[in-house]
């Protein structure tokens, strides 16, 4: 039987790895033409009384031209927004752009005696900011309500908005979701949870590796059979390398020193070591069917990738660049974690509800402990061994005592998580919620969610600097 198309096997992909709304309609990626992405920034309290609807949004350019935004919400007030939260966005034509234009309607305002209608701006608003456009690239814009001088004499409406292009923080306050759906990688600060950039990848970015050192980031674009490097000064793809025709490639993972690269390609059933500074493949390695996700070890010798339809884990011997061995499992693993030794690997499964304790030096299962159907997301905590574990339909995390394996707390999440990751300077979890187009952020100590942060469609995978 001859290859499929990786077209096919794309798609296949995407039903595959969890919600695929957008899979068979996503949008191209960019070619001769930028983006620009508006995030209304949260109301002040001063104006919990006021409430409005945005009408259409527009970027003006130079010349005067409008060109008209895509919305993603349209009423405001009653202090909300309360967070950072996208309000519009839209491909643009390169160029130089003097700022927005914003139309609203609907004003109101609580008094004493009630709810008021204000009388509404004749014209839309315009907003000063000026920005530009370039090609394959993007720009975020910081948009601010001020309600001092908002609200005239008799109960005229003339909203005041200031905007500005997003302040980039320090890298080492850098976080990165991948969007499938959108084609783009988020870059947000992981503190304040503000979006701060977004870099446009390709075809359906997948999997993401952080090189904290070096302030790169790799991505996997199965959409293109690519790997691109993301520099995190630029905010922009700085290398690319093509895979092989089918390669399919998914997830990544980085050696410790970061020198290579193991790149996971579902479509051609391999692994690609690739030299991470010069972005070339140096060996191609067969491993078991449709294999989803790798990890390295902490010693940066071994990659263990997970094989859903094999039901097995590979084990690459990356010092001999070869197949090192086979560990059989559950059926359908596709994700594993270390703990802080590197001496216990825990496995989820897409078939089995339970949970995989593996050796990895014998490469011995263990254990098998029950967990519950439907496992989505997994990781450990690098101090504590504390397993968290995500799972379809349950709206909680769950986490787990190392020792006993049993459930020993909870919290809720609104949705389905796709992937999970802890910072360790911060004490934060990072929750990717493919449903929502959203990643929580989560203190761990208290289980109290910190922040949300919109992301492009469909985010499947995030990254900290300051994780481990």
């Amino acid at each position: 039987m001859g290859k499929r198309p990786a077209y096919v096997v794309l798609l296949a992909l995407l039903v595959a790895t969890g919600p695929a709304a957008h899979a068979g309609q996503a949008p191209a990626p960019l070619r001769d033409e930028g983006e620009v992405f508006v995030y209304l920034e949260p109301f002040p309290s001063d104006a919990d009384r006021l409430g409005f609807h945005f009408g259409p949004l527009f970027a003006v350019k130079e010349d005067g031209t409008e060109l008209p935004l895509t919305q993603s919400f349209t009423e405001a007030g009653g202090g909300r927004p309360s967070r950072s939260t996208l309000l519009a966005g839209g491909k643009l034509p390169p160029g130089q752009y003097k700022g927005l234009t914003i139309q609203v309607s609907a004003p109101t305002l609580e008094g004493a005696e009630g709810l008021v209608k204000l009388t509404p701006p004749a014209a839309p608003t315009p907003v000063d900011t000026p920005f530009r456009i370039r090609k394959r690239e993007a720009v975020v814009l910081s948009l601010r309500f001020r309600f001092k001088g908002s609200v005239g004499e008799g109960y005229s409406f003339t909203p005041r908005f200031e905007s500005h292009v997003a302040v980039r923080p320090a890298v080492g306050r850098l976080a990165l979701a991948t969007n499938r759906g959108s084609n783009n990688v988020t870059i947000f600060d992981k503190v304040s949870a503000e979006v701060v950039g977004v870099v446009p990848t390709g075809l359906a970015p997948a999997g993401i590796a952080l090189d904290q050192g070096r302030g790169r980031a790799y991505v996997a674009i199965p959409g293109e059979d690519a790997v691109i490097a993301i520099g995190l000064l630029e905010y922009a793809v700085i290398d690319r390398t093509p895979l092989r025709g089918g390669d399919v490639p998914v997830a990544l993972a980085l050696t410790p020193l970061g020198e290579t690269l193991v790149a996971v390609n579902v479509g051609s059933s391999t692994v690609s070591l690739i030299d991470a500074l010069s972005l070339t493949e140096i060996e191609r390695i067969p491993v078991g069917e449709q294999p989803r996700s790798v990890l390295v070890d902490p010693s940066g010798t071994r990659a263990f990738v997970f094989n859903e339809a094999s039901s097995s884990i590979s084990v690459i011997d990356l010092r001999n660049r070869r197949l090192g061995g086979t560990i059989a499992t559950e059926a359908g693993p596709f994700f594993g974690q270390f703990n802080r030794a590197g001496d216990t690997l825990y496995v989820i499964h897409r078939r089995s509800p339970r949970l995989s304790v593996i050796d990895p030096t014998s490469l011995q299962v263990r254990t098998r402990v029950y967990v519950g159907p439907g496992s989505t997301a997994l990781t450990v905590d690098p101090r504590s061994d504390l397993v968290y574990l995500g799972r379809a339909g349950t709206g909680a995390i769950e986490i787990f005592d190392p020792q006993a394996l049993l459930p020993v707390d909870s919290f809720p999440v609104d949705g389905n998580a796709s992937f999970m990751t802890l910072d360790v300077e911060q004490n934060f979890l990072y929750v990717v919620l493919p449903d929502l187009g959203e990643v929580h952020v989560v203190e761990v100590v208290g289980n109290k969610l910190r922040g949300r942060v919109d992301t492009g469609d469909e985010p499947v995978w995030v990254v900290v600097n300051g994780e481990k």
